[in-house]
């Protein structure tokens, strides 16, 4: 009797904790990102484009806001942008979550789980970050008063698209590889930011 206590005692102090277990569905978890991802970024634009300005001209917190904040413009010139980012972090974090539980599931089983949880998360940070840089310029430029469309139209100018996409890969995919080995249900890195056109 009490070797099948201690028995059972390992057993639920082997199990992983309902906080960290991970979906096995990837269209669950790409909703899931996708939300959370718009979500946070929705509420925290405004201090983004604070500090994306700040970057760009090098002025103080108070000069910025001055700057952007002039008279019943100002809720405008805070989400300036907004619409390229909400698309990008959607299906940034929407498919970082949905592709790594996918990608995962096609690894070999005998990998040890933080070998596939790394490989995964590399692999989906890169195929995001590439995919998706165009809107994360786009953002960046609204963000700093620049014009948006005019890469994109009569046609798409891929180079000032693609710009910084160099810098964005290694943070990606350092930042998702190292996330996955602290904690496989955690794998949300801090958003991309390209290098912003000045």
């Amino acid at each position: 009797a009490a070797h099948d206590r201690r028995n059972a005692h390992r057993d639920v102090m082997s199990s992983p904790s309902p906080s960290r277990r991970q979906s096995a569905d990837p269209r669950v978890d790409f909703l899931a990102g996708a939300a959370a991802g718009c979500t946070v970024r929705a509420t925290l634009f405004p201090v983004d484009t604070i500090k994306t300005n700040m970057q760009r001209s090098g002025a103080s917190l108070s000069a910025t806001v001055q700057q952007l904040l002039p008279h019943r413009s100002a809720v405008p010139a805070l989400y300036r942008g907004l619409a390229p980012a909400l698309a990008e972090v959607g299906v940034n974090r929407g498919a970082l979550m949905g592709v790594s539980t996918g990608l995962k599931q096609l690894l070999p089983p005998d990998l040890p789980e933080l070998a596939r949880d790394a490989a995964a998360g590399f692999a989906a940070g890169v195929l995001k970050t590439t995919t998706l840089h165009p809107l994360d310029t786009l953002t960046c430029r609204g963000q700093v008063g620049g014009a948006q469309w005019a890469l994109l139209w009569p046609r798409p100018q891929l180079a000032p698209l693609y710009s910084g996409l160099g810098p964005a890969l290694l943070r990606s995919a350092r930042g998702v590889s190292r996330g996955s080995l602290r904690d496989p249900s955690q794998n949300l890195p801090p958003l991309n930011r390209s290098l912003c056109p000045r």
